[in-house]
């Protein structure tokens, strides 16, 4: 990636930053069943449950920030540039 696309990305995830420092996550972490090799196989997620076969909510963005926290934190480190 660009350094500038770079800079313009974490400049934007940083305008996305709640007030408590926290970012809104979405439901995307997947439980697929055992033998499902590809997530895009299984066609009915339920949104919200636990378990395999769901798609779970970061209630508290507690991942989602982790996320983004670790990516600035590359960012800064110039990891994305070597």
């Amino acid at each position: 990636m660009a350094p500038e696309l770079m800079f313009k990305t974490v400049s934007w995830l940083l305008e996305q930053q709640n007030r408590d420092g926290s970012w809104k996550g979405i439901p995307i972490l997947q439980i697929p069943p055992p033998n499902i090799l590809n997530p895009t196989d299984v066609l009915n997620w339920r949104i919200g449950d636990h378990g395999v076969g769901s798609c779970c909510i970061d209630e508290r963005n507690i991942y989602t920030t982790a996320t983004v926290a670790s990516a600035i934190y590359k960012f800064i480190q110039g990891e994305f540039t070597k």
